[in-house]
Protein backbone atom coordinates (compact mmCIF):
# COMPACT_ATOMS: atom_id res chain seq x y z
CA UNK A 1 0.00 0.00 0.00
CA UNK A 2 1.66 3.41 -1.01
CA UNK A 3 0.34 5.96 1.52
CA UNK A 4 1.28 9.05 -0.75
CA UNK A 5 -0.85 7.94 -3.18
CA UNK A 6 -4.06 6.75 -0.74
CA UNK A 7 -6.69 9.40 -0.14
CA UNK A 8 -8.13 10.42 2.84
CA UNK A 9 -11.21 10.55 4.10
CA UNK A 10 -12.11 12.14 7.31
CA UNK A 11 -14.41 11.05 10.03
CA UNK A 12 -17.74 12.56 9.43
CA UNK A 13 -18.94 12.48 12.46
CA UNK A 14 -17.17 14.96 14.04
CA UNK A 15 -16.45 17.35 11.31
CA UNK A 16 -18.20 20.10 11.27
CA UNK A 17 -17.08 22.93 9.33
CA UNK A 18 -17.55 26.99 9.39
CA UNK A 19 -15.98 29.98 7.71
CA UNK A 20 -12.76 31.06 8.34
CA UNK A 21 -12.46 34.00 10.50
CA UNK A 22 -16.12 33.76 11.52
CA UNK A 23 -15.67 33.30 16.05
CA UNK A 24 -19.49 32.64 16.26
CA UNK A 25 -19.39 29.88 13.54
CA UNK A 26 -15.95 28.50 15.67
CA UNK A 27 -18.28 28.74 18.80
CA UNK A 28 -21.47 27.24 17.13
CA UNK A 29 -19.20 24.46 15.89
CA UNK A 30 -18.84 22.94 18.97
CA UNK A 31 -22.79 23.47 19.83
CA UNK A 32 -23.03 20.90 17.00
CA UNK A 33 -21.58 18.29 19.27
CA UNK A 34 -24.16 18.48 21.84
CA UNK A 35 -25.77 15.51 20.63
CA UNK A 36 -22.46 13.51 21.28
CA UNK A 37 -22.22 14.77 24.50
CA UNK A 38 -25.86 14.41 25.86
CA UNK A 39 -25.49 10.82 24.45
CA UNK A 40 -22.62 10.00 26.63
CA UNK A 41 -23.91 11.79 29.51
CA UNK A 42 -27.23 10.00 29.18
CA UNK A 43 -25.07 6.27 29.70
CA UNK A 44 -23.00 7.38 32.33
CA UNK A 45 -26.10 8.39 33.95
CA UNK A 46 -27.25 5.49 33.60
CA UNK A 47 -24.90 3.19 34.80
CA UNK A 48 -24.22 6.13 38.06
CA UNK A 49 -28.24 5.89 38.68
CA UNK A 50 -28.99 2.44 38.11
CA UNK A 51 -32.64 3.15 36.98
CA UNK A 52 -34.62 1.78 33.81
CA UNK A 53 -35.74 4.98 32.67
CA UNK A 54 -32.06 5.86 31.36
CA UNK A 55 -31.84 2.72 29.26
CA UNK A 56 -35.35 3.04 27.84
CA UNK A 57 -34.23 6.83 27.02
CA UNK A 58 -31.55 5.56 25.10
CA UNK A 59 -33.79 3.51 23.18
CA UNK A 60 -35.80 5.86 22.29
CA UNK A 61 -32.97 8.17 20.96
CA UNK A 62 -32.03 4.80 18.67
CA UNK A 63 -35.56 4.79 17.72
CA UNK A 64 -35.47 8.29 16.51
CA UNK A 65 -32.22 8.29 15.07
CA UNK A 66 -33.64 5.35 12.64
CA UNK A 67 -36.51 7.62 11.93
CA UNK A 68 -34.71 9.96 10.69
CA UNK A 69 -32.66 7.81 8.40
CA UNK A 70 -36.11 6.71 7.07
CA UNK A 71 -37.29 9.79 6.60
CA UNK A 72 -34.36 11.50 4.90
CA UNK A 73 -34.78 8.99 2.43
CA UNK A 74 -38.62 9.44 2.13
CA UNK A 75 -38.17 13.42 1.39
CA UNK A 76 -34.69 12.99 -0.32
CA UNK A 77 -34.51 17.13 0.22
CA UNK A 78 -31.13 18.69 0.00
CA UNK A 79 -28.66 20.42 2.25
CA UNK A 80 -28.42 24.11 1.76
CA UNK A 81 -25.94 24.85 -1.04
CA UNK A 82 -23.10 25.32 1.05
CA UNK A 83 -22.90 21.91 2.07
CA UNK A 84 -24.13 20.15 -0.69
CA UNK A 85 -21.26 17.84 -1.12
CA UNK A 86 -22.31 16.23 2.00
CA UNK A 87 -23.52 12.44 1.06
CA UNK A 88 -26.81 13.13 3.34
CA UNK A 89 -29.79 14.50 2.62
CA UNK A 90 -31.10 17.55 4.94
CA UNK A 91 -34.79 16.54 5.43
CA UNK A 92 -35.58 16.48 8.94
CA UNK A 93 -32.25 17.29 10.35
CA UNK A 94 -30.82 14.86 12.43
CA UNK A 95 -29.77 16.93 15.19
CA UNK A 96 -32.71 19.11 15.48
CA UNK A 97 -34.42 15.89 15.83
CA UNK A 98 -32.54 14.33 18.15
CA UNK A 99 -32.68 17.75 20.68
CA UNK A 100 -36.19 17.89 20.23
CA UNK A 101 -36.61 14.28 21.21
CA UNK A 102 -34.20 14.62 24.85
CA UNK A 103 -35.58 18.05 25.44
CA UNK A 104 -39.24 16.69 25.31
CA UNK A 105 -38.55 13.33 26.91
CA UNK A 106 -36.49 14.95 30.12
CA UNK A 107 -39.32 17.66 30.34
CA UNK A 108 -42.31 14.89 30.71
CA UNK A 109 -40.67 12.21 32.42
CA UNK A 110 -39.74 15.46 34.97
CA UNK A 111 -43.07 16.55 35.13
CA UNK A 112 -44.82 13.07 35.41
CA UNK A 113 -42.31 11.69 37.57
CA UNK A 114 -41.12 14.21 39.62
CA UNK A 115 -44.59 15.51 41.41
CA UNK A 116 -45.12 16.50 44.30
CA UNK A 117 -42.60 19.22 44.31
CA UNK A 118 -42.13 19.52 48.15
CA UNK A 119 -39.86 22.07 47.96
CA UNK A 120 -38.60 25.48 46.32
CA UNK A 121 -35.28 23.61 46.08
CA UNK A 122 -36.88 20.75 43.97
CA UNK A 123 -38.67 23.43 41.80
CA UNK A 124 -35.55 24.48 41.24
CA UNK A 125 -33.57 21.89 40.16
CA UNK A 126 -36.26 20.62 38.11
CA UNK A 127 -36.89 23.96 36.47
CA UNK A 128 -33.32 24.40 35.65
CA UNK A 129 -32.91 20.60 34.15
CA UNK A 130 -36.04 21.76 32.13
CA UNK A 131 -34.66 25.15 31.04
CA UNK A 132 -31.52 23.84 30.33
CA UNK A 133 -31.70 20.86 28.31
CA UNK A 134 -34.32 23.20 25.96
CA UNK A 135 -32.01 26.19 25.71
CA UNK A 136 -29.58 23.37 24.57
CA UNK A 137 -31.87 22.35 22.38
CA UNK A 138 -32.49 25.71 21.19
CA UNK A 139 -28.73 26.24 20.50
CA UNK A 140 -28.36 23.21 18.76
CA UNK A 141 -30.85 24.04 16.10
CA UNK A 142 -29.68 27.62 15.56
CA UNK A 143 -26.70 26.40 14.70
CA UNK A 144 -27.48 23.84 12.43
CA UNK A 145 -28.94 27.14 10.08
CA UNK A 146 -26.23 29.64 10.80
CA UNK A 147 -23.84 27.04 9.53
CA UNK A 148 -25.59 26.31 6.61
CA UNK A 149 -26.12 22.32 7.15
CA UNK A 150 -29.72 22.44 7.40
CA UNK A 151 -32.34 25.51 6.11
CA UNK A 152 -34.87 26.31 8.53
CA UNK A 153 -37.86 24.61 7.65
CA UNK A 154 -35.13 21.40 7.57
CA UNK A 155 -34.52 22.10 11.66
CA UNK A 156 -37.85 22.71 12.43
CA UNK A 157 -39.61 19.44 11.11
CA UNK A 158 -36.61 17.55 12.76
CA UNK A 159 -37.51 19.32 16.04
CA UNK A 160 -41.52 18.66 15.91
CA UNK A 161 -40.64 14.95 14.66
CA UNK A 162 -38.23 14.53 17.19
CA UNK A 163 -40.81 15.88 19.85
CA UNK A 164 -43.27 13.61 18.98
CA UNK A 165 -41.49 10.61 18.68
CA UNK A 166 -40.50 11.41 22.88
CA UNK A 167 -44.15 11.77 23.60
CA UNK A 168 -45.29 8.28 21.95
CA UNK A 169 -42.25 6.68 23.75
CA UNK A 170 -42.51 8.51 26.61
CA UNK A 171 -46.39 7.23 26.81
CA UNK A 172 -45.44 3.69 25.67
CA UNK A 173 -42.77 3.32 28.64
CA UNK A 174 -44.53 4.86 31.31
CA UNK A 175 -47.87 2.92 30.42
CA UNK A 176 -46.70 -0.46 28.96
CA UNK A 177 -43.05 -0.75 30.34
CA UNK A 178 -43.21 0.74 33.51
CA UNK A 179 -45.30 -1.73 35.03
CA UNK A 180 -42.79 -4.36 34.36
CA UNK A 181 -39.45 -2.31 35.58
CA UNK A 182 -39.61 -4.48 38.64
CA UNK A 183 -39.35 -7.93 36.81
CA UNK A 184 -36.92 -6.51 34.40
CA UNK A 185 -34.76 -5.18 37.55
CA UNK A 186 -34.64 -8.57 38.99
CA UNK A 187 -33.30 -10.29 35.48
CA UNK A 188 -29.94 -11.54 36.46
CA UNK A 189 -28.26 -10.29 33.75
CA UNK A 190 -29.25 -6.88 34.63
CA UNK A 191 -28.17 -7.32 37.98
CA UNK A 192 -25.14 -8.64 37.02
CA UNK A 193 -23.97 -5.42 34.76
CA UNK A 194 -25.87 -2.90 36.88
CA UNK A 195 -26.70 -3.87 40.50
CA UNK A 196 -30.03 -2.73 39.64
CA UNK A 197 -31.84 -2.28 43.31
CA UNK A 198 -35.23 -3.49 43.32
CA UNK A 199 -37.77 -0.82 42.82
Amino acid sequence: MDLDSDVLKPLGTFLVEYREGDFLGHGLAYFSQVPILAAMFIIGFWFRARDLHSPTMSVGLVLCVAVNLVLKNVFKQPRPYVHTHLKTYGMPSDHSQYMGFLATYVTGLICTRCRPLRSRLMLFSYGSAVVGVWTLALLVCCCRVYLQYHSPEQVIVGCCVGSGLALVWLSIVLNVLEPYFSTIASWPLLNLILDVPHR
